[in-house]
């Protein structure tokens, strides 16, 4: 009696897992990839509102001291910005900066990859 409760009894055959863990493969699949767009982009969005934010605090500089900072960390040094974080792009790089750039107005730029390599234009703000 309580052999043929169990022999009547159907599990799932392996064929039937192996289609569920490659279903569930191809959702996860899908939606990791929008995921890491997503990302992506939301760190190049950040990388220029960090970027226009260097940009400002440069124009501030100039304007109370009448010309353009050496280098990025001046603006550290006098707290125009607020400290060495804000000089970092989301990627983990350095912000660049070309004091003396296009139309002799300086240029804050970030590499926008992951390796900090001069790969492509960069990321530039728009005022640029």
């Amino acid at each position: 009696m309580i052999f043929t409760r169990l022999k009547d009894r159907r599990g799932m055959t392996l064929i039937e897992i192996m289609v569920v863990l490659a279903i569930i493969a191809i959702i996860a699949g899908v939606l990791g990839k929008g995921l890491f767009n997503r990302l992506g982009r939301a760190k190049i969005k950040t990388t220029v509102m960090k970027v226009k934010a260097v940009e400002e605090a440069v124009k501030e500089y100039r304007l109370d001291l009448g010309k353009y900072p050496d280098s990025l960390a001046d603006l550290v040094a006098k707290q125009y910005l607020e400290g060495d974080a804000e000089l970092k792009d989301p990627f983990g790089c350095d912000l660049q900066y070309n004091k003396s750039g296009a139309n002799g107005k300086p240029e804050i730029f970030s590499y926008g990859n992951e390796d900090c390599s001069a790969q492509g234009d960069g990321i530039r703000s728009s005022s640029q």
